[in-house]
């Protein structure tokens, strides 16, 4: 039950005309408590219950509550001292009584064992309705009187024994606050036995939820040449041999962020890396420069063969032009002198007639 009043508190179905009361009522969540807190069922009689309480002078009132339902783990037969613990390995609730009707059916002398992974941790709370019952202390069976009846009560009833590790034993009593947090473990794995049937008593009947809850992240699998650190809900990543770092967050029991891995070996990788940057530097300008060197090649090439023709050409204008032989005189003895000099003259106008010449008789 989270709230529960007897009253006048607004209009509707119950109220339907304001008579100056309008917004007054009584708190009467332990009685709420009593009958359904904890329960899988439960039954209001409304005008038994708190009838003769009169919030609103002689006016009728109506009773309004809230609740919430609460999923919880229960052993249909009583714990005896010799069973084994119950494992629990996730969030759950553990209610003093099993199906509303038989209290003590839950827990009685039973005992659990809490485990997770390690990094986690356990946090229990305790949502309290134990009272005293109005059959001790009421003149009459009216669970009315359970407004004044002290919800506090001067001893320790001890509800359960939470066991970790070489910790020293915690004992939980209830009987207080309505709900609290009773402790909050630093492993990852605690003991919990339940006492409440110990000193159950005909006045003082414990009923009670134990809320197990799984807190944190499990610690994080990392390579070998990783190591971590954690901070609160955040945990550090360090690489051994560089000094790269990253962060993730747990939430809801997992991790969240990026996940990054280090490199095997840093400055080698670095060093490869710059010699592939500054060999491709160096090869796409090696291709510039042969490209370059290609085109100057050509170039002149082109020019040597256009100097080259030119060259040819002007020596060949320059070469004078050959007398045929028809043209020279015939070689007499008076002229001969003359033909050796135009033959001096025009390299080619030697004839296969004047080889072995001899001078005419």
């Amino acid at each position: 039950m989270q709230r529960a009043q007897y009253g006048r508190m607004r209009r509707g179905r119950c109220v339907k005309r304001d008579f100056g009361y309008l917004g007054c009522a009584a708190n009467v969540l332990s009685i709420a408590d009593n009958l359904c807190s904890g329960r899988a069922k439960c039954s209001v009689p409304v005008y038994e219950t708190f009838g003769h309480l009169r919030p609103c002078s002689e006016l009728e009132s109506y009773f309004e509550a809230t609740f919430t339902c609460v999923k919880v783990s229960f052993r249909e037969s009583q714990c005896s001292p010799n069973d084994p613990a119950v494992p629990v390995t996730s969030s759950t609730s553990v209610a003093s009584w099993n199906t509303g009707q038989s209290p003590g059916g839950a827990t009685g002398r039973c005992s659990y064992q809490l485990h997770v992974q390690s990094g986690q941790r356990w946090k229990l709370t305790l949502l309290d309705f134990t009272s005293v019952s109005p059959k001790k202390t009421a003149t009459k069976p009216n669970l009315a009187n359970e407004i004044s009846a002290p919800r506090d009560v001067p001893t320790c009833l001890k509800y359960a024994r939470v066991q970790e590790g070489n910790h020293t034993d915690f004992v939980v009593c209830g009987g207080h606050s309505r709900v609290r947090t009773v402790y909050l473990s630093q492993s990852h794995s605690v003991k919990v036995d339940f006492l409440a049937d110990r000193w159950r008593t005909d006045a003082v009947e414990p009923k009670f939820i134990f809320r197990f809850e799984v807190i944190g992240c499990p610690d994080p699998i990392v390579a070998s040449n990783v190591r971590w650190q954690r901070q609160g809900d955040d945990v550090i990543f360090y690489c051994k041999e560089s000094e790269q770092k990253w962060r993730m967050r747990c939430h809801g029991g997992l991790w969240l962020g990026k996940h990054l891995e280090c490199l095997t070996k840093p400055r080698d990788r670095q060093w490869n890396n710059k010699w592939r940057n500054d060999s491709q530097s160096v090869t796409h300008d090696m291709v510039l420069m042969i490209m370059l060197g290609v085109s100057i090649g050509v170039i002149i090439g082109v020019m040597l063969l256009l100097i080259a023709t030119v060259s040819i050409n002007r020596r060949q204008s320059e070469v004078p032009e050959q007398v045929p032989l028809s043209v020279l005189p015939t070689v007499t003895g008076r002229n001969l002198k003359l033909r050796a000099y135009c033959c001096s003259q025009l390299p080619r106008c030697a004839h296969p007639r004047w080889a072995n010449h001899q001078h005419p008789p």
